[in-house]
């Protein structure tokens, strides 16, 4: 096996050797100082990295333009070997999304990544970077922008009340679109106060109390309306009761009424008194006890 593998590392020697080409260096372009990176963004220029803190454009002259692309060496540190803007990279649709990224180590000594906008003049990019103030920069204006738009649809009282869960839902929606254009992906958005002026405040307690007692004074007439209904039900069937039943009464029926408590009472043991009624139909009065 060893043999083999010997053999095999000759052949490629030999066959390297017999292909092998001569590099002649030119020199292309002005020095620069401590170049770290040279990357193309789809065109002909080149994009020189300085450790000091410049990205310079290379031209496909040769010539270098006299303002930088960037300059963020007041941000950089390179008082070590390690240290200064190290690397640039740009959005993968530049230039549609001019944005490009840049890491660089912050006068701290801490590692940053930053992203940064090309200006108008596609030459020259915006010195404002969304690193890490980010917070500050992006998602603050957007969130406070979104809302104020949000809320603007809405009445004050609604805020805290029934569209509360819709304004929510409403802000993380359009707050989600908006961040995602700075490759930002929003997890969730709870809104935990609104805070409203104190006469703003004061207006809708009192309003909101007031309907609160039109709809007890509408209870109360509605409550008022059954009871009376109910009444009426009732001495409505009362009175059905009392026809019926007036009815269905007459002199037979009140005579065998009269024969069975007659008879009931005559079989009690107590001393009676008896008097006898008058006329043919005449029941007798038992007096007892």
């Amino acid at each position: 096996m060893k043999k083999l593998i010997n053999y095999l590392a000759l052949i490629f020697i030999c066959y390297n050797s017999s292909f092998s080409q001569s590099v002649l260096l030119e020199s292309f372009g002005p020095s620069f100082n401590s170049p770290v990176e040279i990357k193309n963004a789809g065109d002909e220029r080149l994009f020189v990295v300085e450790k000091s803190g410049k990205i310079k454009i290379l031209n496909q002259n040769g010539s270098v333009n006299s303002t930088p692309f960037l300059d963020i060496e007041d941000r950089v540190s390179t008082n070590a070997n390690e240290r200064g803007l190290l690397g640039l990279a740009f959005h993968p649709n530049y230039p549609e999304n001019p944005f490009f990224f840049v890491n660089y180590t912050n006068n701290s000594g801490a590692t940053t990544i930053s992203k940064f906008s090309v200006s108008a003049n596609q030459d020259i990019a915006n010195d404002s970077e969304r690193g890490m103030n980010y917070r500050a920069k992006v998602i603050l204006p957007a969130m406070k922008s979104v809302a104020r738009e949000v809320i603007s649809k809405y009445l004050p009282e609604e805020f805290n009340t029934t569209k509360r869960e819709e304004i929510q839902l409403e802000i993380e929606s359009r707050l989600s679109e908006k961040l995602a254009d700075n490759y930002i992906q929003l997890n969730d958005v709870l809104i935990r106060n609104i805070k409203l002026p104190t006469t703003l405040e004061e207006a809708i307690e009192r309003k909101l109390q007031q309907e609160q007692e039109s709809l007890e004074y509408e209870f109360r007439i509605e409550k008022a309306s059954k009871e009376a209904e109910r009444k009426r039900i009732e001495a409505e069937g009362i009175r059905d009761f009392q026809n019926i039943v007036s009815q269905s009464i007459n002199e037979d029926l009140l005579q065998w009424k009269g024969i069975e408590a007659t008879t009931e009472l005559s079989n009690s043991n107590n001393a009676k008194v008896v008097v006898i009624g008058a006329g043919e139909n005449g029941l007798p009065l038992i007096l007892g006890d």
